[in-house]
């Protein structure tokens, strides 16, 4: 969802913070990558995933969406009014992303 709110908002403006949240998104998406990859390979050797690796990628996934929180809100600022009109793209994926930030999983 980040990654589609960056892809609208290069639609309505250039701004270097958008550098930044696509340089955020790539490091996120290869950590994702090795975390994925540490529990395919705890998984195909029948190994526990214990609390605390799981804690881990808990406190990641509440750091980035805690991140990812400000870049969002930063480049809708920045999008205008226009970017508040219900029928723009961006505005919907606004929206939809801070109605999942809510969920407990994320705090």
């Amino acid at each position: 969802m980040a990654e589609h709110f960056f892809e609208a908002s290069q639609k309505m403006l250039t701004d270097t913070l958008q550098n930044k949240l696509e340089e955020f998104l790539r490091t996120v998406t290869i950590k994702v990558e090795e975390y994925a990859k540490e529990i395919e390979i705890r998984l195909t050797n029948s190994q526990h995933i214990d609390s605390q690796f799981t804690t881990i990628i808990h406190e990641f996934g509440v750091e980035t969406v805690d991140e990812l929180m400000l870049y969002i809100t930063k480049l809708y600022r920045l999008c205008g009014i226009k970017a508040s009109r219900v029928d723009e793209e961006i505005n919907q994926i606004f929206r939809d992303f801070f109605t999942a930030t809510q969920h407990r999983n994320f705090r």
